[in-house]
């Protein structure tokens, strides 16, 4: 029974800090780019895609931790910008 209290106690000191230390320095971001077309006339500051899509649109790039369970960053690009171009 003593060898199961110290491995338990061991257990609880060193493994279980060690986890929550490891949580801390853990991120994970959730990035989310959200386009929305806008009227023609805004296209010399919000430029879209053209052809069949909007001549005009800009995008929300939304980056949200998924450990502090926030908005970290965002930004409002054209519609042209690429999502990994963004918030890097």
């Amino acid at each position: 029974m003593h060898i199961a209290r110290l491995v338990s106690r061991f257990f609880k000191l060193f493994i279980l800090s060690f986890i929550e230390k490891v949580a801390k320095a853990v991120s994970l971001g959730l990035l989310d780019a959200t386009t929305i077309s806008l009227p023609n006339q805004v296209t010399d500051d919000y430029t879209g895609m053209g052809d069949r899509n909007a001549k005009s649109a800009l995008k929300i790039q939304t980056l949200y931790s998924a450990v502090h369970h926030s908005i970290t960053d965002f930004e409002i690009t054209s519609g042209v910008t690429h999502d990994t171009n963004v918030l890097l």
